[in-house]
């Protein structure tokens, strides 16, 4: 509703977060969109063989990072990873010649390591390693006479992916595995289980 004539309307202040990207504003019924330029850094990712990222992040942003600098601008603020999607491709000679590209994927949804905490920092450029070349491991426990191996894949950030790979769709079976003696004699041999 408009002021009346020859009195002001009344001010109210407002305090706007420099993160804000558009504002809605009423001043004297008149509404007016403001948008303001959010102060923003790069967020850059150092992996080797890989296609293209996506990570998903707990305030809500997402974005995707892939050739050539695998690179996003993101708005100046921290940041955590909720989910982590890192693809890589393969190329497959077909029997008439032609070469079938496929995607492999793999999942992280934490914990985190050196990706618990990424500060992006305003004009700046801030670096994180993740991904490839993975390390993998198995780490055992006991309870009573029975051991469990659990199979642990972990990135460059330290962060851990799911044992269960892609590859063009279909989940690829869970990696085999040898217990061999200190003379290197196979005890037994298994497989590990998802689940």
């Amino acid at each position: 509703m408009p002021a009346p004539a020859g009195k002001p309307g009344r001010e109210r202040a407002m305090r706007i977060s420099l993160k804000t990207v558009a504002v809605t504003l009423t001043v004297g019924g008149v509404c007016a969109l403001i948008c303001l330029a959010a102060q923003t850094g790069t967020l850059k990712l150092k992996t080797d063989g890989v296609a293209w990222v996506t990570m998903a992040m707990t305030n809500n942003q997402t974005c995707s990072f892939g050739p050539p600098d695998f690179s996003a601008q993101l708005p100046a603020d921290k940041y955590r990873p909720r989910v982590l999607w890192v693809f890589a491709t393969e190329d497959i000679k077909q029997q008439d010649g032609t070469t079938r590209r496929i995607r492999w994927d793999i999942t992280s949804s934490g914990p985190w390591g050196d990706l618990s905490r990424i500060d992006v920092k305003e004009n700046a450029t801030t670096e994180v390693k993740l991904g490839p070349p993975f390390l993998l491991k198995g780490e055992a426990s006991q309870n009573d006479d029975v051991v469990g191996i659990q199979l642990v894949i972990s990135g460059q950030g330290d962060e851990t992916y799911s044992p269960s790979v892609v590859r063009a769709g279909e989940s690829r079976p869970p990696p085999g595995l040898d217990i061999v003696d200190e003379k290197g004699k196979t005890i037994t041999s298994g497989s590990f289980e998802y689940g």
